[in-house]
């Protein structure tokens, strides 16, 4: 898992691998047990509502002078005293200890609750009358008496997280434990059940269907089939499928599988959480489906908020992303654009009905795709799984049998927008010439010392770069003075060998920026390449020539700061005595270079002229 998409601040030590603690504030060296830690503060806080001063970190629990073990976490009661023995109400266990040692602890203290959260087992414990010790769903909110635990949920109270790529990531960790499941067939059943809780927020009415109870929770542990509980799994698979989900088959896992991922997000909501939360929880899932060794990696989402800011889509515009991959670019563009103009739910679903395109060659990314447009906006627009540098007769068939609108079918000169990251590697080269034959950057091209320019040739490459093709198939779907941003690695920039393709941006795009990405952009996923980020406009050829003539001027700007170091940490802004720069909101200011950078791109287009 990236560590970067994980909320925690920024550790104080200057030794790379410490987190600070949630609750205390002090250093922590970063281990799992250290990350379940933080992961289970944050829940208690922040989705359970207990304020911070009642949790303990760390307590040694004392009884005459002897010790009878030690806590990760502790829940008092109230504020009137720190006795962990007299005052406890939850004692919690997520790096030492086991099962026997939470049970010895709850009979020889207070607490009436227990949590032993390893990774894989998320059990929870209730002292009943008696000191008898049983199972028990989940923990209680603040202030929830044990008998709510039964109470029927409303989706008004649900709340957002934090913490959903914890959730997914113990989903995996799970089903492959218990259901004994791997690869393509953990990844369909892990989309299968985000699918009903997503289709279960978005169904009209206040009633949460996607729950389990304490009651139906434990009848299950005794073996006892809930029909109520499977026929609302089935309505809610129905449903999913039926708006977007492209799995047909029902869950495949049993029932009680299913009531553990219910009940650990019990009172949450994936819908209402942050763009930046839904993003961490995309890369759990995609990253399974991620060929780094073919250049496919996501668009950090630091980058996508880039891009999308500076390009500034409007309602009145076509967009698509020819290698959409997840759809991070797309889903971001298009929220901004719900934000921007305030468009209700039927001016969004018209929005994306009309002018918006993903296009991607990997179908098990386009059902990534369709999930996560679900995710961030609530409904689902066109998606089409082809291969963009094909022809465009190919695409126009393949379009029509996507029922995708003749006003978004891919040909030249169509679109307003275009905005995309495709895969680059050095090893992933095209080599057909039914594609190459496309493009001018498909043709030979050699060097005239006489003239200093490269010189285009009739025959055919051999082999050419992917992104270099896809940089010409972009300038291809712009229409006149419409805008395109696109991620290239640097190699575009400094390799000689590739001269002739600076040449060809230089007389067929006016280059509005180049963006050089600072050198962690994608260390953290696994992939070393450095990368810019090149903004164009399309423009009648005679007026770029005109430009060119007069030299004008472009922006360029060399990042150094994306708000996450080459380890995938956050970083955040300090003032100069070391200290945490708080936003309006209450949140810590990410370090970054990108706010400076769009205004800067905002000052650039007011100098020259550019109105978009």
């Amino acid at each position: 898992m990236i560590n970067f998409l994980r909320k925690f601040r920024r550790e104080t030590p200057k030794e790379r691998g410490y987190i600070r603690d949630y609750i205390t504030g002090a250093p922590h060296e970063i281990t799992e047990g250290e990350l379940r830690r933080q992961h289970i503060e944050r829940r208690l806080v922040l989705e359970l509502g207990y304020p911070k001063e009642l949790i303990g970190v760390d307590v040694d629990i004392l009884r005459d002078g002897r010790s009878l073990g030690r806590v990760d976490l502790i829940v008092f009661k109230d504020l009137t005293s720190k006795d962990p023995i007299n005052n406890s109400y939850i004692l919690i266990l997520v790096k030492s200890g086991d099962l026997k040692d939470l049970r010895e602890l709850l009979l020889q203290t207070s607490a009436e609750y227990g949590l032993l959260y390893d990774g894989i087992r998320y059990l929870i414990l209730r002292k009943f009358e008696d000191n008898v010790l049983g199972e028990v769903s989940r923990l209680p909110k603040y202030g929830e008496k044990f008998n709510e635990l039964d109470t029927p949920l409303s989706k008004d109270l649900l709340r957002p997280t934090y913490e959903l790529s914890s959730y997914v990531n113990d989903l995996y960790e799970y089903l492959r434990n218990v259901e004994g499941l791997k690869g393509r067939e953990l990844f369909k059943e892990v989309m299968k059940l985000i699918s009903i809780k997503l289709s279960d927020e978005l169904l009209e009415g206040n009633e949460v269907l996607a729950w389990v109870s304490n009651k139906e929770f434990n009848e299950l542990r005794r073996g006892i089939d809930i029909t109520d509980l499977r026929d609302r799994v089935v309505f809610l698979m129905r449903k999913a499928r039926d708006k977007f989900l492209d799995i047909d088959e029902d869950l495949r896992i049993n029932l009680k599988s299913i009531a553990e991922f219910l009940r650990r997000l019990h009172g949450i909501s994936i819908f209402k959480s942050s763009s930046y939360v839904k993003f961490e929880s995309l890369h759990t899932i995609a990253r399974d489906f991620m060929n780094v060794d073919r250049g496919e990696v996501l668009t950090p989402y630091p980058v996508a908020e880039l891009i999308t800011k500076v390009i500034n889509p409007s309602t009145n515009e076509l967009i698509i992303d020819p290698a959409c991959g997840t759809g991070t670019l797309i889903n971001l563009a298009v929220d901004y654009v719900r934000n921007k103009h305030k468009l209700s739910p039927e001016e969004l679903s018209k929005y994306l009905r009309n002018n918006v395109l993903c296009v991607d060659i990997n179908s098990e990314l386009i059902k990534l795709a369709k999930i996560y447009m679900t995710l961030y906006l609530g409904q689902v627009g066109n998606v089409l799984v082809a291969d963009s540098l094909a022809s465009f007769n190919e695409l126009e068939s393949i379009s029509k049998k996507y029922s995708i609108p003749e006003n978004l079918i891919p040909e030249e000169g169509k679109f307003d927008i275009v905005v995309t990251h495709p895969p680059f590697n050095i090893k992933q080269k095209v080599t057909n010439p039914e594609i190459l034959t496309q493009y001018e950057l498909g043709r030979k091209w050699s060097y005239d010392r006489p003239t200093s320019r490269w010189v285009k040739k009739s025959d055919l490459i051999k082999e050419q770069f992917i992104e270099v093709l896809f940089l010409e198939r972009c300038f291809q779907l712009l229409k006149n003075y419409g805008r395109m941003a696109i991620i290239l690695p640097e190699e575009i920039l400094a390799s000689g060998l590739l001269g002739y393709v600076r040449q060809w941006i230089v007389e067929n795009l006016r280059v509005l920026a180049v963006i050089s990405l600072p050198h962690p952009t994608f260390i953290a996923y696994g992939f070393k390449a450095r990368a810019f980020v090149l903004v164009g406009q399309k423009i009648p050829k005679e007026e770029l020539e005109d430009l060119v003539k007069k030299s004008y001027n472009i922006l360029t700007v060399s990042m150094t700061k994306i708000g996450y170091d080459a380890f995938g940490k956050i970083a955040y802004k300090l003032d100069k005595e070391g200290n945490l720069i708080i936003d309006d909101l209450g949140n810590p200011v990410l370090d970054t270079d990108i706010p400076l950078v769009i205004e800067k791109f905002e000052e650039y287009k007011k100098s020259e002229g550019i109105n978009f």
